[in-house]
């Protein structure tokens, strides 16, 4: 019985270390990620803008297209 106990202990353990790994990784790849974003943020803020911009055009259009058409 005590060996079942520390076969499941350590099996708890390795899956404890795995999990800490894991977190670990996660950070970095957030700290990645955030860095990125902050270089971009201007690259950013001018993607938007566009984008407003023609989809603000595209819905005009339609609606002139469907007064056309109907």
């Amino acid at each position: 019985m005590a060996a079942d106990f520390e076969r499941e202990f350590g099996r708890l353990e390795a899956q404890v270390k795995k999990l800490e790994d894991d977190v670990s990784e996660i950070k970095s790849d957030i700290k990645a990620i955030r860095t990125k974003l902050d270089k971009a943020d201007g690259s950013i803020t001018a993607f938007l803008a566009v984008g407003s911009v023609m989809a603000f055009v595209g819905a005009g259009l339609t609606k002139v297209i469907g007064w056309l058409f109907n």
